[in-house]
């Protein structure tokens, strides 16, 4: 009965793509609607392949959002939609394993690449055991960086930070493009061994968007990414700085009086405060993550760049004039905060490591700064 069931559902455009999905029941979790017509019965079943393989996926639609329908609990009427986005399926070689243990073999690495060539999405945290294996990509390029505070809040320097050693910032978040509908290239490599297939991606049949209005919203989008991803960046720069800044300030304190000791730190207190002028610009420096922080500070450049491609992005339409007009307005208040962080850089901040190296004090990181991007810590 339970096959029965399955087999209403595992229906197939030509006959030729028929298999007897019998023999693979229990082993995997069959690609209904895949190409499956080149799997062979034996490399259904888990540890029967000799090669990784890559299958053709399907079209993915790039469905929007649908004003969600209220019901009670529990009621059989309502169901839920199987994973946003491009379903893929690969085969990995290796014998089935029989326990636990850890997977072995070259990892694979499952990439998304537009019709240029260029990166869109690379899938993290794929399965890598022997066998078949099924991954969703949700159609959208690589988030944003995320921005990690490493400094108390103002006005609530007692709160602790996590162990990790950082905090999220509580207004903003990060970004992840939609990818336009097209043809894109499936990339499954293994060891040496690399497969490719094509991707189409497909609009919405129920949008009343044209694809010249979609590139119209994309080009502004992924200008307001880049100003989202420099503005990241730039946060986690002056976080550090003030990081270190923060931690030689009280090892000095610590310290037996020295020769120059009050005026690093005189000179230092200075530099702290230029450093919090120039972050404040990005975001209130005062949030802390409390509920209500939304309606205490006012939100700044940073979380209004990602507020505005969030909402530019919830349609297929092109941006309207207010948010042409205002995209423009926050990217120019971000070219003023680049001038005012470069103009500190060249600044009190070189000023302050030559006064550090002339006391034979550590100087402060500027470059290669960690935790700027996912790797760092």
């Amino acid at each position: 009965a339970g096959f029965a069931r399955f087999a209403r559902f595992a229906r197939f455009e030509r006959a030729d793509r028929r298999v007897d999905v019998r023999q693979a029941l229990g082993a995997v979790d069959v690609p209904v609607g895949a190409a499956l017509q080149d799997l062979d019965a034996e490399e259904v079943a888990v540890g029967g392949a000799e090669r990784a393989r890559l299958f053709m996926p399907r079209p993915a639609y790039r469905f929007r959002e649908r004003e969600g329908i209220h019901a009670v609990p529990g009621v059989a009427a309502v169901g839920e939609n199987p994973p946003y986005g491009a379903t893929l399926h690969y085969v990995l070689p290796g014998e089935a394993p029989t326990t636990e243990e850890a997977e072995s073999g070259p990892a694979p690495k499952l990439q998304i690449l537009d019709a240029e060539g260029g990166l869109v999405h690379e899938l993290e945290d794929l399965p890598s055991g022997p066998g078949l294996h099924r991954v969703v990509w949700d159609l959208s390029h690589a988030e944003t960086p995320e921005v990690r505070l490493r400094t108390p809040p103002e006005e609530n320097p007692h709160l602790p930070l996590p162990e990790e050693g950082w905090r999220e910032l509580s207004d903003g978040g990060t970004f992840s493009l939609l990818a336009l509908p097209g043809t894109y290239t499936v990339r499954l490599e293994v060891g040496e061994r690399v497969e490719t297939r094509e991707l189409e991606v497909r609009k919405d049949p129920h949008s009343a968007g044209s694809q010249e209005d979609l590139e119209t919203q994309h080009a502004l989008l992924r200008r307001l990414v880049a100003a989202i991803e420099e503005a990241a960046g730039r946060i986690n720069e002056l976080e550090w700085l003030r990081r270190q800044l923060l931690d030689l300030s009280q090892r000095l304190q610590d310290l037996p009086p020295a020769p120059g000791r009050d005026l690093v730190l005189e000179r230092a207190q200075a530099l702290g405060g230029e450093l919090r002028a120039v972050e404040g610009r990005y975001f209130d420096l005062r949030l802390t993550g409390a509920r209500q922080d939304s309606l205490r500070w006012r939100r700044l450049l940073y979380a209004r760049l990602v507020y505005l491609a969030e909402n530019l992005q919830r349609s297929d339409f092109p941006p309207t004039d207010a948010q042409a007009e205002l995209a423009e307005v926050l990217l120019a208040e971000l070219a003023g905060a680049r001038e005012a962080q470069e103009a500190l850089r060249q600044g009190a901040l070189e000023d302050f490591n030559a006064l550090l190296r002339d006391k034979d004090i550590p100087h402060l990181i500027t470059d290669g700064l960690p935790g700027d991007s996912e790797d760092g810590d």
